[in-house]
């Protein structure tokens, strides 16, 4: 059973207030993960609607939520190349259901509508280069000249107010002559995550990830207790392989480096609850 990840006076509830596409190279797409929580206690059915197809996508985008229960979802824009400066945002419409309503039963007459709630799109724009960046040495067993390099390396989260989420673009670039996966972990899975987790990285090619910081005012205490790091392994990828989570299905024992990108803390204030400013 999972906890909802805000609180919020609509049954369906989400981990955002809007939705954050990386910065994706023209042709190219870019995704966001969206977590949907039913926090009431009856079955609803949900759907996405879209209003440009032609730039975004959503799978599934119709589907089931149990009571106190969650489900995840993907949603692409396609071609940002082609968006303009028009105010973009994703529909979700839910309803409750019978308890034993099914995905192959009729869920969704034609045109009806439920309960509808709008968020926003934003499309980041590309990272600035910043100052030399640093390079994440490999260690442990199976040593070599791969590097990972990582830009930049430390990773500050600009402030946003106790509910909504906030994002920093981060970019990976792998220096040796060979193909890479990597894999990105993280302190928290309920503070932190990350878009993509696992990929692959060409010889001397670069790739933008996104890191997202959740500003819910449910996990103060945890985000506050310790010093939270994002942990990057890297391995060698031979050329024909097709998906990257498979390559990581022995675990990290095969990693060849391993860098860390510590987070910067500004500071905490103390205003009614703890939470923490970052700038």
């Amino acid at each position: 059973m999972s906890e909802p990840p805000k609180e919020s006076s609509d049954e369906l509830v989400f981990d955002v207030k809007e939705i954050v596409f990386p910065f994706a190279k023209p042709g190219k797409k870019s995704s966001v993960p969206l977590r949907l929580y039913n926090s009431s206690p009856n079955r609803i059915t949900f759907k996405v609607r879209i209003a440009d197809r032609d730039l975004f996508c959503a799978r599934p985008y119709i589907g089931l939520i149990n009571s106190k229960e969650s489900t995840n979802i993907m949603l692409w824009t396609l071609h940002q190349e082609e968006k303009t400066e028009t105010k973009h945002y994703f529909s979700f419409h839910y309803k409750t259901v019978a308890p034993n309503a099914t995905m192959d039963s009729p869920l969704w007459n034609k045109g009806e509508e439920g309960r509808r709630i709008r968020l926003p799109v934003t499309f980041l724009t590309e990272p600035e280069e910043k100052t030399a960046p640093s390079k994440l040495s490999s260690q442990g067993a199976g040593t070599s000249n791969d590097e990972l390099v990582i830009n930049p390396k430390r990773i500050e989260f600009p402030f946003t107010p106790p509910g909504r989420a906030s994002y920093v673009p981060l970019r990976l670039h792998n220096s040796s002559p060979n193909r890479i996966t990597f894999k990105v972990r993280c302190t928290s899975s309920d503070l932190f995550r990350v878009q993509p987790p696992i990929a692959f990285i060409d010889s001397n090619g670069t790739m933008n990830i996104l890191l997202w910081s959740a500003n819910s005012p449910l996990h103060q205490k945890q985000r506050t207790e310790k010093k939270h790091y994002f942990a990057f392994y890297h391995k060698t990828a031979v050329p024909s392989a097709k998906m990257a989570p498979p390559l990581w299905k022995d675990g990290l024992k095969s990693a060849e480096g391993l860098g860390t990108c510590a987070l910067l803390i500004i500071r905490i204030i103390r205003v009614l609850q703890v939470f923490v400013d970052y700038r």
